[in-house]
């Protein structure tokens, strides 16, 4: 019976702080997806390239096809031919 008392105590506490994180600390929306120049995100896109763009903290600058500049272009082997 000790067994049976202490799973309804426990199952019990879970539940208040699940209510307490909830109410506290409510969860984060998921962030927005990187997008290139042109605004669109690598759902839109057959391939997007993310090219790092130094500075401090690191930034990346991400690209599709048509927003690559022409001197990575040919860096990344995506020149017209």
């Amino acid at each position: 019976m000790g067994g049976l008392r202490n799973k309804l105590a426990k199952q019990a506490r879970d539940e208040a702080h699940r209510r307490y994180m909830a109410k506290h600390y409510p969860p984060k929306p998921a962030p927005e997806p990187p997008r290139c120049l042109c605004g669109l995100t690598y759902l839109e896109v057959p391939i997007m390239l993310a090219v790092d763009a130094g500075g401090w903290p690191r930034r990346m600058d991400y690209y599709c096809p048509d927003c690559l500049p022409h001197e990575l272009r040919h860096r990344y082997s995506l020149a017209a031919p």
